[in-house]
């Protein structure tokens, strides 16, 4: 039987199951109708080509997969020619192995320069207006905007990579999400339009409304026909234009994915485009970089920016509270992802680690531990009369708001009816809506009220349980007894103050949100020093700040004593003694040249605050902020920063009017347009595939017509500065806009400098109520909205109308 079966075995298959002479196996045939499936992409200058030896050995592969011939009917024979042939193949790609590194070497850049030198040494230049020159800062070579595009543009963006974003993430006609899928066509927004008003997108769509405007604005001022751009274009852009053709999504969201880098061919087959995002944790994610939709909606230019002046007149450096001031919503910040550190609070306890189940309660964890260094009550009590009357006194200005904007810089704002009936009825209308508001306002008042006085009451509790039975954590840092130190903490999650009255405080306090926080870039506008909590997230121009104060002074004399050790390693023991010695004299020397040069600087920022080129050096070279807690820091280090501080008043208030230069500059309504015109020039280089994508091309619609419809449907009538109709206006081409006032007023509602037309009251003067209620009361919509969703819409009209640009 054994010697039956050896022979069965070496018997071949069966003729049937051999291909006949001259025919092909099933297997090409496979690989073939794979490779007719497969999506295939224009090739692009940025977009690496597949790897030639991969491709080698592939066609080898398909070789080896090749029919037997018939004459073979012995397995053993077969297997034979096999390895034989396996061998000469392996000796064929040894041999031929040279040849493909050096064509590789000459097509490629080297792996430790791809992002860099592949990202801007392949793609040309972005062509931006002469004015961005002063703004290259933020997206300069080495820059984390450089390093994600050019990442980007490393791996190249599939048609399949973006349609897989828009699926995932973007809202459709029918689906809503947090985000929205935009493209620029021949220099004209697009949009993929959804249901704005509806309940999954009422929080974000005034979010939304902020870069809807940015984006409109960007249209009308770089795009076909606009005023700055150039005659042609030599990169494939659309002509006259300086906005390419490129699609994106953008995204209100708070969280980034967790997106790693992967590779090439990973990403073409599994992942999708990045989205963009006004912040995130900078080693986690793949996303890109936007500006905050806080810009638009909290009115950065026209009430912040150009207030400063008159801040800094109302409250210079010697006039502001030594206090560390801070007032916080109660959110809840979303624990660090997984592998991230995690936040120490008091006495390095873990507040909450990274991948944990949960919230971490950041900010009332600084308000339960800093209300031992609250100020006296006396204080307190002075500073709510200063507040009280401060209140009154604006109250007293706009007691009727939508009164004071058409008196001012927007006459006419609720010019849309006329006639007797209509104005008496609507004159009732408000009488009863006064009424039915002071009503619930004075209840709404109250609660409040009995709110903060729970609150002051726990604090003081929390207080006086500390103070008699205080911490290890406090003991061992031997922190200032609250009777003797130079300085109080004043943090609450209840009360809210604006942003004029945070710069009577020398110390602001900034603690990151759910998880970026907008407020950093609000506070460094106010000429106070801002204490800022390391928390990882990054925004767009976060690169560019400078870190004071002892935590950066101790790095630097680490750095500088590890740099003096290996020198002195180096030359030997005396030479190191020696150099030493010099170098600490040289260096002394350059501190008092540093520090005379600094004064100089300072005395030439106060003398020219009023001019264009105010404090250039000062918001380039920083330092901006000074740091505290963070990741392997606890709360209790913020009494070593206030110490520090209240030591070294001259240096602190240096830092703080850098911040305040940095942000004027580089902040700016012009600085972020800037760096949204490299951002979609730059991406545009990195998509594999002429946008729009085609699966939602079909669907797109111009962004100024779904505004129209969309969101100015609740605001007709309501028009511009010169109390035009918005829809007439844009029906007669912004002929008007460009002939009259000088031609700064653009169909966007922003003139030239990014600044919302609405500008009347200044800062405070609260702009945003007024529009509310002409739009309340005009009561329009569409006409199959229900009333939630008028009163929806009106409210996404008021945050599109108010927003800056």
């Amino acid at each position: 039987m054994l010697p039956l079966l050896f022979l069965l075995l070496l018997v071949g298959p069966p003729p049937a199951a051999v291909p006949q002479a001259g025919g092909r196996s099933a297997a090409p045939l496979l690989l073939a109708a794979a490779a007719a499936a497969a999506p295939t992409h224009p090739p692009r200058s940025d977009v690496q080509a597949a790897d030639p030896s991969q491709q080698h050995q592939q066609q080898q592969h398909a070789q080896r997969l090749s029919a037997v011939r018939p004459g073979q009917q012995s397995r053993r024979v077969v297997l034979g020619q096999r390895q034989e042939q396996g061998h000469r193949n392996q000796q064929e790609e040894q041999r031929q192995q040279p040849e493909e590194e050096e064509e590789e070497q000459d097509e490629q850049q080297p792996t430790s320069q791809q992002r860099q030198q592949h990202a801007h040494a392949s793609v040309p230049a972005a062509r931006l207006p002469p004015e961005c020159g002063r703004y290259a800062a933020l997206w300069a070579d080495g820059s984390p905007a450089a390093d994600d595009v050019g990442w980007w543009r490393h791996v190249g963006v599939t048609q399949r990579m973006t349609e897989a974003a828009v699926a995932a993430h973007a809202a459709w006609p029918n689906r809503t999400r947090n985000a929205l899928y935009f493209a620029f066509v021949g220099g004209r927004a697009h949009v993929l339009p959804t249901d704005l008003v509806s309940p999954r997108f009422r929080t974000h769509a005034p979010l939304m409304a902020a870069y809807i405007k940015m984006l409109l604005h960007l249209e009308e001022r770089y795009g076909v026909g606009s005023s700055s751009s150039g005659s042609s274009s030599n990169d494939g852009s659309s002509s006259s234009s300086y906005i390419p053709d490129v699609d994106f999504v953008i995204t209100t969201e708070d969280m980034a994915p967790v997106t790693p880098r992967q590779t090439a061919e990973v990403m073409h087959e599994r992942g999708r485009a990045p989205q963009l995002r006004y912040g995130k944790l900078a080693n986690v994610s793949t996303d890109l970089l936007l500006p905050n939709f806080h810009f638009g909606l909290k009115r950065y230019d026209s009430e912040l920016l150009a207030a400063v002046a008159d801040i800094n007149s109302r409250h210079p450096w010697p006039d502001k509270r030594p206090i560390a001031f801070g007032r916080f919503s109660n959110y809840a910040r979303r624990r660090p992802p997984r592998g991230q550190p995690p936040v120490l609070g008091a006495g390095g306890r873990v507040v909450c680690g990274g991948g944990d189940v949960g919230d971490c309660f950041v900010r009332e964890h600084l308000v339960e531990w800093a209300a031992q260094f609250r100020p006296p009550e006396s204080e307190q009590q002075q500073q709510q009369q200063q507040r009280q009357q401060r209140q009154q006194e604006q109250q007293a200005g706009s007691e009727h708001p939508e009164r004071g904007l058409q008196e001012g810089s927007v006459s006419g704002f609720g010019g849309g009816s006329s006639g007797s009936s209509s104005a008496e009825g609507s004159s009732r209308n408000r009488s009863r809506s006064r009424r039915s508001k002071g009503a619930s306002a004075g209840a709404g008042q109250q609660r409040r009220q009995q709110r903060e006085l729970l609150a002051r009451k726990r604090d003081r509790r929390q207080a006086s349980s500390s103070a008699s039975s205080p911490s290890p954590s406090s003991s061992s840092s031997s922190q200032p007894s609250p009777s003797t130190q130079p300085w109080h903490v004043d943090v609450s999650l209840h009360g809210r103050l604006s942003m004029a009255d945070h710069a009577a405080y020398r110390w602001l306090l900034h603690l990151d949100g759910v998880a970026l926080s907008s407020r950093l870039e609000q506070l460094l506008a106010l000429g106070s020093l801002v204490v800022r909590e390391e928390t990882g997230y990054a925004g767009f121009y976060h690169h560019l700040l400078r870190p004071g104060g002892p935590r950066a002074e101790r790095r630097e004399e680490e750095e500088r004593e590890a740099e003096e050790r290996e020198q002195g390693e180096e030359q030997g023991e005396e030479q190191g003694e020696e150099q030493g010695e010099e170098e600490e004299q040289e260096a002394e020397q350059g501190e008092e040249a540093e520090q005379a040069g600094e004064d100089g600087q300072a005395a030439g920022a106060e003398g020219e605050s009023e001019g264009e080129g105010e404090g250039e050096g000062q918001a380039t070279s920083g330092p901006h902020y000074v740091p505290f807690w963070g990741p392997g820091h606890t709360p209790e280090e913020l009494a070593e920063v206030l110490d520090w501080a209240a030591a070294h008043d001259q240096q602190a208030a240096r830092i703080a009017a850098a911040g305040q230069a940095f942000a004027r500059r580089y902040l700016s309504a012009p600085g972020r347009h800037c760096y949204m015109l490299w951002l979609l020039q730059s991406y545009a280089t990195a998509l594999a595939y002429t946008p729009p994508a085609a699966a939602w091309a079909g669907q797109l619609v111009p962004l100024r017509d779904w505004v129209r419809s969309e969101i100015l449907v609740a605001a007709a009538g309501l028009g511009g500065e010169q109390g035009e109709d918005v829809e007439e206006r844009e029906g007669q081409g912004g002929e008007e806009e460009q002939a009259g006032d000088g031609g700064d007023q653009g169909r966007s509602g922003c003139d030239a400098g990014g600044r919302s037309r609405h500008r009347h009251g200044g800062l405070g003067g609260k702009v945003m109520d007024g529009i509310l209620a002409a739009v309340r009361r005009a009561a329009q919509g569409k006409p199959e909205d229900s009333a939630q969703e008028r009163r929806d819409r009106g409210i996404l009209a008021t945050a599109y109308l108010a927003s800056d640009c």
